[in-house]
């Protein structure tokens, strides 16, 4: 069987294909005329240093000259004829690297890639081990003797070395079966590579190694073709698309292009499918507005309907123990004591209610008036201290701080926050002797003074996990409701909204079985 080279004349010396590319070039009458500085190029050329950086200018030149008489003179030159041309007269395969390679044919440019890409991975692999260590390794450890014997002899693998691998391969399955060799080869040198500097840095290896080839055969469109001998298809993944072939790539595209129309039908289905379902939903929602508001009418009337014979209820109570306490038996008193407290707590409970409706109704309008706290503190007090002793509790009204400045608040509003907080103090308080202290003073936070009003117990606290839920609306902590069974969880919730449209916020310090201290800020009026 003939070698793939048998008909090649004698090798020539490095570089001496370029200059003989570069004559060729000169000599192209049409092309010449075009790009009348051809021979100061060709002068300028054949001062540069490194054989490859010569390869590479006479390929982009001969490259240029190609292009323009393609283009210009389509019925005289195509690129087959020129490429045809070329390689009668210089007979690339003598040498097969450079500028050679454009004008080889696609298995033999392939084979030539392959055989520099291994010759340069492998040098750099054996650098890093020292030359006797990775021969001893290839030796012992590679499966192809033939292969290593041929890379070891000499450090690399010529071009006599490929024609004697490939002698006794058919003509049609040459590229094949140096192909397989070759991956082989590669694989086992990434292995290697792996167990010395671990995958990534092999990867980065590769990647260099590729980088710098396909710097120096730039003019080459096919280059990726290396890429083939990697059994691993994800190596080098953006650059695989330079292995398909003009008739793949259309093919992909056009795959591609019918994945989009398809996508795009089912977008548009989607979208039908989204719109009916958003109108449904608009529909849905306009009911449920609707019986929210219906709702939130039936709550309103219910409350204001029950609160007034609720408080009817209390006040009677009260009046009769205060008019006929003495005489009415003890048992009598704590029915009357049960109707008052019971009474209060309902009363209590439609105000949280009817509050909440306000607020989420957008119906609550702050009426903002310069306001000194302590005095709305003191009043609150005052209208307590019956509701504490009730439980044996006391308020403490700790005054020692400075005379703050006034806030703008809404009285009314403020007023309802204490209640709600010195309530909860005195419920969730010590169960005997229970005392709530109440302190001010002012703050400056991110450049913003504040007053802030702090109102404590020693109570049962809150456990760290239930402190971000605190104020939920209907959120009650557990050991809330073992202590005080009766509560609709609304308390907290209309405080921070409260003080959240004074423009200020709420911050809560807590430990369980040792009570806690919630703090309201609200803005120094300016």
């Amino acid at each position: 069987m003939a070698a793939l080279f048998s008909k090649a004349p004698n090798t020539i010396s490095e570089g001496q294909f370029a200059k003989e590319l570069l004559t060729f070039v000169a000599g192209l009458e049409e092309a010449r005329k075009a790009f009348p500085r051809t021979k100061e190029e060709i002068i300028s050329i054949s001062t540069l240093e490194r054989i490859y950086d010569k390869e590479r200018a006479a390929a982009e030149m001969y490259r240029r000259a190609e292009k323009f008489l393609v283009a210009n003179y389509p019925a005289r030159y195509t690129i087959e004829k020129l490429r045809e041309t070329v390689s009668r007269k210089l007979h690339p395969e003598r040498i097969c690297e450079g500028s050679a390679l454009l004008f080889l044919n696609n298995d033999m440019r392939a084979i030539s890639l392959f055989r520099l890409f291994v010759n340069s991975f492998a040098f750099r692999v054996g650098q890093s081990m020292g030359k006797e260590a990775f021969a001893a390794i290839l030796r012992e450890r590679f499966a192809d003797q033939d292969l290593v014997n041929l890379y070891i002899s000499k450090g690399y693998i010529s071009w006599e070395d490929i024609n004697l691998l490939l002698k006794d391969v058919p003509q049609g399955e040459k590229i094949v079966h140096i192909q397989d060799r070759f991956s082989r080869l590669i694989s086992f040198l990434m292995n290697l590579s792996r167990e010395r500097v671990q995958d990534a840095r092999t990867q980065l290896l590769i990647e260099d190694v590729y980088k710098t080839l396909k710097r120096e055969y730039i003019f080459l469109d096919d280059f990726p073709v290396v890429l083939s001998i990697f059994a691993d298809q994800n190596i080098l993944r953006d650059e695989r698309v330079g292995m398909l072939s003009k008739t793949q790539l259309t093919e992909r595209s056009r795959m591609q292009t019918r994945k989009v129309e398809e996508t795009l039908v089912e977008l548009e289905h989607e979208k039908d499918v989204l719109q009916d379902t958003l109108k449904q939903l608009e529909t849905s929602q306009e009911k449920l507005k609707a019986l929210d508001y219906a709702k939130s009418q039936f709550i309103e009337v219910v409350s204001h309907q029950f609160r007034t014979p609720l408080s009817t209820i209390r006040w009677t109570s009260e009046m009769l123990k205060d008019e006929f306490g003495k005489t009415i038996p003890d048992r009598g008193k704590g029915f009357l004591e049960n109707i008052s407290f019971k009474s209060r707590f309902l009363i209590n409970i439609l105000n949280d209610i009817f509050d909440v409706l306000q607020l989420e109704g957008g119906n609550l309008q702050l009426q903002r008036k310069p306001a000194q706290l302590w005095e709305l503190i003191a009043d609150q007090i005052e209208d307590m201290k019956d509701e504490a002793e009730s439980h044996k509790a006391s308020i403490v009204f700790d005054k020692s701080g400075d005379p703050l400045k006034e806030v703008l608040a809404d009285h009314q509003m403020i007023r309802r926050v204490l209640e709600i907080l010195i309530r909860n103090a005195i419920n969730y308080g010590p169960a005997e002797s229970g005392q709530v202290t109440v302190k001010m003073g002012i703050e400056n936070k991110e450049d913003k003074n504040y007053v802030w009003v702090e109102i404590a117990d020693k109570g049962i606290g809150i456990i760290p996990e239930d402190l971000p839920k605190i104020f939920t609306k209907f959120f009650r902590a557990q050991n809330a409701v073992h202590k005080v069974a009766d509560g609709a969880g609304l308390g907290l919730y209309l405080v921070r909204s409260i003080i959240e449209l004074h423009g200020g916020h709420v911050a809560v310090y807590s430990k369980p079985d040792q009570g806690s201290s919630f703090r309201f800020y609200i803005p120094i009026a300016a």
